[in-house]
């Protein structure tokens, strides 16, 4: 079990830093538009890489009091962002294309489903989530 728990937060590292990583491409190169929801999603998605990256190479530990806030707050912006564009794509940002368009993913047995920009980032914090709340031993404080 510990020798899973060390790379929780090495994975979150991986999670985080693709999550800019995405967001950057698809407003520098893509040039797609951003809504404010998508703004403030990057605001709490941005520094985790930066916090979680210097956790790992300096050794501490109290950094999941940063990202636990910061992931925590930045799902609820991705769940309401994400059910603004479900309920009504055409509406929910005011940009066309970024947010309200429908990436195909495969999705288990079912085939392809349309999964929206917010989607793919709440999974991305609620993924931060979960492994930090799995790495992070429970005899620590």
């Amino acid at each position: 079990m510990n020798e899973i728990r060390q790379y929780c937060r090495t994975l979150a590292f991986t999670v985080a830093a693709l999550a800019v990583a995405g967001s950057l491409f698809t407003s520098t190169q893509l040039g797609w538009d951003t809504c404010t929801l998508c703004v403030w999603q990057r605001v709490f998605m941005y520094p985790l890489p930066v916090i979680v990256g210097g956790a790992i190479l300096w050794g501490i530990h109290w950094e999941r009091w940063l990202v636990y806030p910061l992931a925590g707050v930045g799902s609820l912006f991705s769940l309401v962002h994400f059910l603004l564009v479900w309920r009504d794509p055409t509406q929910a940002c005011g940009f066309a294309l970024p947010c309200s368009f429908a990436h195909p993913l495969y999705i288990g047995p079912v085939g392809f489903r349309p999964v929206f920009l917010p989607l793919l980032a709440l999974i991305a914090f609620l993924l931060i989530l979960g492994l930090y709340y799995f790495g992070t031993p429970k005899n620590k404080q």
